[in-house]
């Protein structure tokens, strides 16, 4: 038998149609919605503030897509390399949280959009990417898989 999720509560509770059953992994998540996840993996976030539309949904495609490509490729749902999450705003319940232990020297661009990865599993380390794009969101797999950036500590 193959686990689709190990922690579908929320995800049920959210859909009492089923129209996402089953439940298992999704590919970008709303941190503001299900921050269940957060704490386990490398988490790469994207927080869109007033970001135009087009690039926007570009970054999410391509979240959604690397998150499809580390799902398929984990041998567990539990194995997973990265996991991605949005939210709209700074200003939402969890992502003010997150954003908070981000030093303010870090913070957003004027339009209030940020890139990000959280690696929490080693200790609370953060990178923020200061080009919040397409080729941002690539830099920060990349980055972390062959260590070429220097994270910081969470506050």
């Amino acid at each position: 038998m193959n686990i689709v999720s190990t922690n579908a509560r929320g995800r049920v509770g959210g859909d009492p149609e089923g129209v996402e059953f089953p439940w298992g992994p999704r590919s970008l998540t709303n941190i503001d919605e299900d921050p269940s996840e957060a704490n386990e993996f490398v988490s790469i976030y994207f927080i869109k503030g007033t970001m135009g539309a087009d690039a926007a949904n570009a970054i999410m495609d391509e979240m959604r897509a690397l998150g499809e490509k580390y799902i398929a490729s984990a041998e567990s749902i539990d194995a997973r390399e990265f996991i991605f999450y949005f939210s709209e705003d700074q200003s939402q319940a969890v992502a003010s949280q997150i954003i908070g232990s981000i030093p303010a020297e870090d913070e957003a661009r004027d339009d209030g959009a940020m890139l990000f990865l959280l690696d929490i599993p080693a200790g609370g380390k953060y990178y923020q990417h200061s080009d919040v794009s397409v080729a941002g969101v690539r830099a920060l797999v990349s980055g972390h898989k062959d260590g070429s950036f220097t994270m910081s500590q969470l506050q």
